[in-house]
């Protein structure tokens, strides 16, 4: 019998077209990564991706419908709107816009109801306090990130598996926080400065209207207090040089310089190194607690890039393993 053989063939139905291929290729042909992407006439590493994301799915439909049977475990009373947006989306694999089509509610065909609808249920169902629960709720949201398309709002989605960064949301924030009005800004200042013996952390606020382009200024750690920063999408540090040194960064490059592929090369991975120690982070970036590890790998190689330039050591592109590049950590 050969590896193909023992998939699970419920499994196996969920694959789309292009990932049955990959892994037909690879366990039925036994072709290398390099042939069977040739043979599909993929890129190296979007073949890649591709048997990655088929052999996640396999490993974890398999394992959930030996378990439970189907989707969505008896004992999980959901809503029929959400199932059945879930059953078109991760079952059949339609596109958000095919599966509201089909739909019988019309609120999912409204994007920003949808959003609402779809973040609460989330919320339900990780609330809820049972192992099915539980399953379903990690199988969902390693779909959403595994799969070739969202299919959570951004408010909720984890990292993606794969190298890919979800630059969409670093935008915003950047748009964000370099964009404020000159009154907002005032206003920001005068609510929030802090001078007192209170343990305190920083924030940095970048505007063309301030003197050198940005500010800090010290804030009162109280939960209340970070809770409305944050809510304004704007980032706090709990050290002063942190602050200055992501202010810097940020208002260097977004109001200052020419911005083309060599500055963006230099100024993105600094810039997710920062963001990610900032003290209200993950509330800002909204990943669950429980699953920061998945965050982690994001950054190991933003990492190891600006040590290698600040060291000077990199006189030419160093050969790195496509798989490394696009899957840190993951199916090892």
């Amino acid at each position: 019998m050969s590896k193909h053989d023992k998939i699970n063939p419920e499994a196996w139905d969920i694959l789309n077209t292009d990932e049955k291929t990959a892994v037909s290729l690879s366990l039925g042909h036994g072709k290398s990564t390099w042939e069977a992407g040739e043979i599909m006439q993929r890129a190296h590493f979007k073949y890649l991706e591709i048997q990655k994301r088929a052999r996640k799915f396999l490993e974890i439909f398999t394992n959930h419908l030996e378990k439970y049977g189907s989707l969505f475990p008896g004992d999980l009373l959901l809503s029929f709107p959400f199932k059945e947006y879930l059953v078109l989306t991760i079952i059949e694999r339609k596109n958000i816009s095919q599966s509201v089509k089909q739909m019988e509610d019309p609120s999912y065909g409204v994007a920003n109801r949808r959003n609402k609808l779809i973040i609460n249920e989330i919320k339900k169902l990780r609330e809820i306090d049972t192992e099915s629960a539980h399953d379903l709720y990690n199988l969902i949201m390693d779909f959403d990130r595994w799969n070739n398309f969202r299919i959570l709002p951004i408010e909720i989605q984890e990292p993606s598996a794969f190298k890919r960064r979800n630059k969409a949301r670093n935008v915003k924030h950047l748009k964000n926080i370099t964009t404020l009005p000159q009154f907002s800004v005032m206003k920001v200042i005068e609510r929030y400065s802090y001078s007192g013996k209170y343990t305190k952390v920083y924030l940095p606020l970048i505007s063309g209207f301030l003197t050198d382009d940005y500010k800090i200024i010290s804030v009162k750690r109280k939960i209340l207090i970070t809770k409305e920063i944050t809510g304004i999408g704007l980032f706090l540090f709990t050290s002063r040089a942190m602050s200055k040194e992501f202010a810097n960064l940020v208002s260097g490059y977004f109001l200052n310089s020419v911005k083309n592929c060599k500055t963006g090369q230099k100024f993105w991975p600094e810039f997710r190194i920062l963001m990610s120690k900032a003290y209200n982070y993950k509330e800002l970036e909204n990943i669950h607690k429980s699953r920061t590890y998945l965050d982690n790998a994001l950054f190991d190689r933003d990492k190891q890039r600006v040590k290698k330039r600040k060291e000077k050591i990199l006189p030419g592109e160093e050969r790195v393993s496509d798989t490394d590049i696009f899957y840190p950590g993951v199916l090892k």
